[in-house]
């Protein structure tokens, strides 16, 4: 399995600046690629990228950085799960496993809540005492 970064040049956006894509590939059985794109959610120009990785000197480097490296590091911890499991991760399900796992840590995230939100909770919980 091997993951790397693309910028998807058929798709600019009207600031003339392209999605970010961690691209992951494998082997099937038969010896053939496949693979799968995952969005980061970032948009770059073509020259803020060599060699598959982010150029230093852009803007916002450590930021965009640190969404790439998250992205990455959660794509490895799936592939690693799978593999715990005994199951032979393909790019296909390693995408599909990333987007739940995405969609499991919005689902349980804590839903901050103003003071006087918080307060009114602790009031309508003490009502009948």
């Amino acid at each position: 399995m091997n993951i790397s970064l693309k910028l998807d040049k058929n798709q600019p956006n009207s600031e003339n600046l392209f999605p970010l894509y961690v691209r992951i590939r494998g082997k099937k059985p038969n010896g053939k690629t496949t693979e799968s794109s995952i969005s980061s959610g970032l948009y770059l120009k073509s020259n803020h990228i060599t060699d598959g990785s982010l150029k230093t000197g852009i803007k916002n480097y450590s930021d965009k950085q640190r969404v790439v490296d998250s992205l990455i590091s959660d794509i490895e911890h799936v592939i690693s799960l799978m593999k715990s499991d005994g199951l032979a991760p393909t790019p296909q399900v390693v995408k599909k496993r990333y987007e739940d796992l995405k969609k499991t840590k919005t689902l349980n995230s804590p839903q901050l809540i103003s003071f006087w939100g918080g307060f009114q909770e602790f009031l309508d919980s003490k009502k009948h005492l």
